[in-house]
């Protein structure tokens, strides 16, 4: 379901309001070069640059829990390979 799409359906919704955020100022670990970076949802330039991924994961994670949004873990191929969200999350995993 697109961001717009969940907007309209409940625009009233907190949990909407909190997921949409979360979405749109998330965090991301992407290849850059041979490198890795971590840039913010929708941004051309890199926050920072790492030799490796673990170690630009660890700082990503970092700002995200500050920020309270979503970390998306991309592989070498640029795919997302994992997804944690540090904020409030609104759509909860059952069980």
């Amino acid at each position: 379901m697109k961001i717009k799409s969940l907007q309209s359906v409940r625009s009233g919704s907190e949990s909407v309001k909190a997921y949409v955020a979360a979405i749109k100022n998330g965090q991301h670990v992407v290849p850059s070069n041979g490198d890795w970076a971590v840039k913010k949802s929708n941004s051309e330039r890199a926050t920072k640059i790492f030799d490796n991924q673990k170690e630009a994961i660890d700082y990503a994670r970092k700002v995200a829990m500050n920020q309270q949004v979503e970390l998306s873990i991309h592989g070498r191929n640029g795919q997302i390979r994992e997804k944690n969200s540090y904020g409030k999350d609104s759509f909860p995993p059952r069980g």
